[in-house]
């Protein structure tokens, strides 16, 4: 495979807050199938945690309720540094990626080697979305192995939940809430899908593309109530500039703020996720913490 010719973000090599590692955890279990029968079944999971045991108990607490007889298998460190999740496939490859940079202590060249989990489609569709992942990257960068994965679910680190406390989406309030606002989304996308297809549009768009629409969307571009008046100006001069009618982008803009955004946790690339808040037990909406 060919050489990147990018340049190398810091967040590609970001290690979580907590420093955190990934783990491999192998389990088998007793499944029910179609006709009845019950069947031993085993499955590999990525678990973002701080130890063993941590990744030990999340996994029987995530899959431990809706199976039979979970039985941990192994669980094992992981050389994964990063997740890239696009949320479109349930297929997993992992990616190595080797690069040279300079040892800051003896002033000579190494090569440093990562691996990196993608989320695509195919082998073909893992190597472009990892090297469209590491497009900032300083020094060049080669992708020499990708390779499809067992891993059927990734479990990220979830911080503890103070004492006495739900998390907010948890709370009978919110969840009511963020029903309505998913209720609204949904019939603005119906009015929007009458018009044209946005969907067939959008995945027809390549990555960059996509990447550099929601971008505009997170930053407020579109968003009237950030740019007034002038957010149809915006809309109108991008879609001019795309070669495409000013209808038919604002439609696609609806689409991806309905549907892809809210789907996918608005697509935001910051894993920054100090803005959780709990609420107490009993759903007091004043009570945040």
């Amino acid at each position: 495979m060919v050489a990147g010719d990018a340049v190398f973000p810091a967040a590609a090599t970001k290690t979580p807050k907590s420093m955190n590692q990934y783990f491999f955890a192998k389990v088998s279990f007793l499944r029910q199938q179609n006709d009845g029968t019950i069947k031993k079944e085993s499955e590999q999971y990525l678990v973002d945690a701080m130890s063993f045991t941590e990744t030990e108990a999340r996994v029987i607490r995530e899959v431990g309720e809706s199976v039979r007889e979970l039985y941990i298998d192994s669980v094992a460190r992981s050389p994964i540094t990063e997740v890239v999740t696009y949320g479109d496939t349930d297929l997993w490859f992992k990616c190595k990626v080797v690069y040279k940079d300079v040892d800051p202590d003896s002033g000579k060249e190494k090569k440093t080697t990562l691996y990196i989990l993608v989320n695509a489609n195919d082998v073909n569709e893992a190597y472009d979305r990892c090297k469209d992942h590491l497009k900032e990257m300083l020094v060049p960068f080669e992708i020499p192995k990708v390779e499809e994965t067992s891993i059927c679910e990734i479990y990220q680190y979830e911080k503890p939940v103070p004492a006495g406390y739900l998390k907010r989406s948890e709370s009978p309030i919110f969840v009511n809430q963020a029903q309505k606002e998913i209720d609204a989304l949904g019939a603005e996308w119906d009015r929007v899908n009458e018009k044209d297809n946005s969907e067939a549009i959008w995945a027809a768009m390549p990555i960059k593309e996509k990447d550099s629409l929601v971008y505009c969307i997170n930053d407020g571009h579109y968003d009237p109530e950030i740019q007034g008046d002038s957010y149809k100006s915006a809309i109108e001069a991008d879609a001019k500039r795309k070669g495409v009618d000013p209808k038919v982008y604002e439609n696609l803009i609806t689409y991806v703020e309905c549907i892809v955004m809210n789907k996918h946790g608005h697509m935001d690339d910051d894993d920054d996720d100090d803005d959780e808040r709990y609420v107490y037990k009993e759903g007091d909406e004043d009570g945040e913490y």
